[in-house]
């Protein structure tokens, strides 16, 4: 009974928190964080669950934030994909850095023809023994390798990686909605 309580209460918060249970319309609108990621996890497998193979889509205006929340995310949603379901990203404002990974989650990407992409390098405060920020570097340049890989994985051939690279190297990389189209980024402008 206590577990059954339990799903009932899951299911109102994410209704009463989704953006449009009905429409399985959810809103990226802050930091991407542990919280925002797992609740949005949660959500969209609940959809999953209901209504296998329907279409979902994932309204993004977002600054980014923590990677690893992110890229759980970013897995999730391919994984909703693989399932049957069609995935629209669209973003509405501004999708930086981890928020712009996000957007090459969806089948379809979108951007507003306002809105804006930031690419740049993977970003970290660095602190502790040298050992400690060693290690940490190279986690990084892990990171950096897979975003990278996942932007490439999207492009269609539209850029070659060394441009990619250099596009983001060092400084930050904001592209405009008909850029993001030309570059293979998205799909559609609107």
């Amino acid at each position: 009974s206590s577990l059954l309580d339990l799903a009932a209460k899951k299911l109102v918060y994410a209704k009463e928190t989704a953006t449009d249970w009905n429409g399985r319309v959810y809103t990226i609108g802050d930091v991407i964080g542990t919280n925002l990621a797992r609740h949005c996890i949660e959500t969209l497998g609940v959809w999953s669950r209901l209504d296998p193979g329907c279409d979902i889509e994932i309204i993004i205006n977002s600054p980014g934030g923590d990677a690893v929340s992110g890229l759980a995310l970013f897995d999730f949603i391919v994984e909703l994909r693989r399932r049957d379901h069609a995935i629209t990203t669209h973003v509405l404002g501004c999708a930086a850095s981890l928020a712009g990974m996000l957007l090459q989650s969806g089948t379809h990407r979108i951007m507003g023809q306002g809105a804006f992409l930031l690419i740049h390098e993977v970003s970290a405060q660095l602190g502790g023994k040298i050992g400690d920020i060693d290690d940490t570097s190279l986690f990084l340049r892990k990171l950096q390798t897979r975003m990278v890989d996942i932007f490439m994985g999207r492009a269609d051939g539209k850029i070659s990686r060394s441009a990619f690279i250099k596009g983001c190297k060092r400084k930050d990389w904001w592209l405009t909605a008909d850029e993001c189209l030309k570059l293979g980024f998205i799909d559609e402008v609107r």
